[in-house]
């Protein structure tokens, strides 16, 4: 029985997903045939994807380096912001430790 083209719907992964796919199979103990199971692909389509990114290593590494890079860029300035706001409480409470003495020794004098 021959499918036609209008009912089968070819499915198109984004090279998003493929990379994290091979990442799972991988890095995890799991069985490829259950990790497989577990997205809705093919033992096949992962090992075809697994083969493409060695072949193409570089170029997944590069973007990979590259979105690293963002994430760092991003996580540096959100340190920066918190060491700033941590600087600022502690010369507030330094402010306050002082005003709070003097008022004690006022009261007590």
């Amino acid at each position: 029985m021959k499918r036609s083209s209008k009912t089968h719907k070819r499915r198109r992964f984004s090279d998003e997903f493929k990379r994290e796919a091979v990442e799972l199979s991988r890095n995890t103990n799991t069985s490829q045939k259950a990790i497989c199971e577990q997205l809705g692909i093919s033992p096949n389509l992962l090992s075809r994807w697994r083969r493409e990114l060695l072949d193409d290593g570089n170029e997944v590494s590069t973007s990979n380096e590259a979105a690293l890079g963002k994430k760092i860029k991003r996580l540096e300035a959100e340190l920066a912001k918190k060491d700033a706001e941590v600087r600022f409480l502690k010369k507030a409470h330094e402010y306050f430790a002082r005003n709070s003495k003097s008022e004690r020794d006022d009261r007590v004098s």
